[in-house]
């Protein structure tokens, strides 16, 4: 009975309050869509139910997977299959795949740091996708970003909305061009996707919470035994 009225009474305090993460170590909570992810943290860990993310986390997705992930400040990632990153504080490491970032504006630069090129952003919506072949194709689709190569004449622009480019392996920059239908038409099927199970896709809404058991002894990324959403 004592535990019923506990759990009555945190049930509304997280619904009457705009609530973040309960483990303040964490930056962040991770949560699979369809197919499977794993987190690498002091050990591996599959990621069954909405999990905690924190600093220097390695994050990977197996195939035909989708993965979200929602910052403490209410900023999205949209994680597809087949991708690894990292992150730090401030910087998000892209080794392999295909992310999509919807970030809140931020106090100082987010940077998105990839094999050839890395991108510096306060706050905006874009893709970066790293090619079989290393390139990196970076779609802008609100705000600025600017892409720095990391190569050759490491050459630096700023992308404005509806705009992409891609740096080769070689750090050249290739000319500008609008955003292709097809990765346009990709994120937004995956956003009808997310939208369909109940899963919102705006950066604004930072009301989703989760709860660990106090009695949870999980250490590094544990899971989360209960998820509520306002």
């Amino acid at each position: 009975m004592k535990k019923s009225a506990f759990s009555v009474c945190l049930l509304i305090f997280l619904i009457t309050s705009n609530c973040s993460a309960v483990d303040k170590n964490s930056i962040a909570f991770a949560k699979v869509v369809s197919g499977n992810a794993y987190i690498f943290a002091q050990h591996k860990i599959e990621i069954l139910k909405p999990t905690y993310v924190y600093e220097e986390d390695v994050i990977i997705t197996g195939k035909d997977s989708i993965l979200t992930i929602l910052f403490n400040d209410g900023s999205r990632f949209k994680i597809l299959s087949e991708t690894t990153i990292q992150f730090y504080n401030k910087k998000l490491v892209l080794k392999k795949g295909n992310i999509y970032i919807s970030l809140k504006k931020q106090g100082k630069n987010f940077v998105v740091d990839t094999p050839v090129a890395m991108m510096g952003v306060l706050g905006t919506e874009f893709s970066v996708k790293l090619t079989e072949n290393d390139d990196v194709e970076v779609a802008l689709f609100e705000g600025s970003i600017t892409v720095s190569a990391k190569m050759g004449l490491r050459q630096k622009v700023k992308l404005f909305p509806d705009q992409s480019i891609i740096i080769n392996q070689t750090g050249y920059l290739m000319p500008f061009s609008k955003i292709p239908e097809a990765t346009t038409e990709l994120w937004e099927e995956i956003d009808e996707k997310l939208e369909s199970i109940g899963i919102s896709t705006q950066k604004e809404d930072s009301t989703d919470c989760y709860i660990i058991p106090e009695n949870d002894e999980t250490s590094g990324s544990s899971f989360i035994d209960g998820f509520i959403k306002n």
